[in-house]
């Protein structure tokens, strides 16, 4: 039994020169259009992501889908004291959770039926990102959050689409 390590194909043979991978970094990258260099260099709150509605764990249900019916909003956070990001809440979670058994269960904390630990995009990451989050994801919302990991906005189809819209031709 052999315990050497086994060389990686990484590794440099002894016959030949060193490549430093990081030799590139400073470059600046070469992108196609404005929407491309938009993408991968701004970031995610150079998109509409306010305003956005948060409630506590403890808030009841048909209180949470009034707001929501009240202000046309198809998604909210679901915040602690500090306002830490604990789950969302969507008409897709009212659909698939709660549906026909809505008058039964109004009364109910709305952490009983929100998605719990959502993926979500910090301030300082780049559009894409978040882009890639719901595309992957399958999600419709990304929450986003400062370096605290306190909610500071929501990203949605219709944000997404609006801002996606200044780089279309007219």
């Amino acid at each position: 039994m052999n315990l050497r390590p086994q060389r990686s194909s990484d590794q440099v043979s002894p016959n030949e020169e060193f490549r430093d991978p990081l030799k590139d970094y400073n470059r600046t990258p070469e992108y196609s259009d404005e929407m491309e260099k938009s993408l991968a260099e701004d970031p995610v709150t150079s998109i509409q992501c306010r305003p956005f509605k948060t409630f506590t764990p403890e808030t009841p249900l048909d209180q949470v889908t009034k707001e929501m019916n009240k202000y046309n909003i198809s998604c909210v956070m679901i915040v602690d004291r500090d306002d830490h990001l604990l789950g969302i809440f969507s008409d897709r979670d009212l659909l698939e959770k709660v549906g026909e058994n809505y008058t039964r269960l109004a009364s109910r904390p709305v952490s009983q039926f929100m998605t719990r630990d959502p993926i979500f995009a910090y301030e300082t990451d780049p559009v894409a990102k978040a882009i890639n989050l719901m595309s992957l994801g399958g999600f419709r919302h990304v929450p986003i959050v400062d370096m605290n990991d306190k909610v500071t906005g929501i990203l949605g189809p219709r944000r997404m689409i609006s801002y996606l819209q200044a780089f279309m031709p007219h």
